[in-house]
């Protein structure tokens, strides 16, 4: 048996946003959409790039590939725990201070690995 609505069933809401008026949103506000995403891009690239900075000051430090890696668990796990610190900051001082904190920290983390010893790729 093939399912049909029924004549009484309800019509879509007209409430709804309509495509045009999303088309004129985005029309509106295209400069902090560009910006936002441009910034949202760059945070993602810094945060990918501590991956390949790990792998590389280890070489520079002679360390195994083990502990390359045992490096950078520690680090991403740290880095998971400390979201919910981040919310809490989020909420009591906003996105902006919060996000400018966040990018200050990885500055500072991967300013650390800049001796490529073994010490500073486990500090970072």
């Amino acid at each position: 048996m093939i399912f049909t609505p029924s004549a009484s069933a309800e019509a879509p809401s007209t409430g709804a946003p309509s495509l045009a008026a999303a088309r004129d949103a985005v029309l509106q506000h295209k400069g902090r959409f560009l910006r936002v995403s441009v910034f949202v891009l760059l945070l993602g690239t810094v945060r990918k790039a501590r991956e390949v900075f790990f792998a590389m000051a280890g070489r520079e430090a002679e360390m195994s590939d083990e502990r390359i890696g045992q490096a950078a668990t520690l680090s991403f796990f740290l880095d998971m725990c400390g979201f919910p610190i981040a919310g809490s900051i989020m909420d009591s001082y906003g996105r902006r201070t919060s996000g400018a904190l966040a990018i200050t920290l990885m500055a500072v983390g991967i300013a650390v690995l800049i001796p490529r010893t073994e010490a500073a790729v486990l500090v970072s």
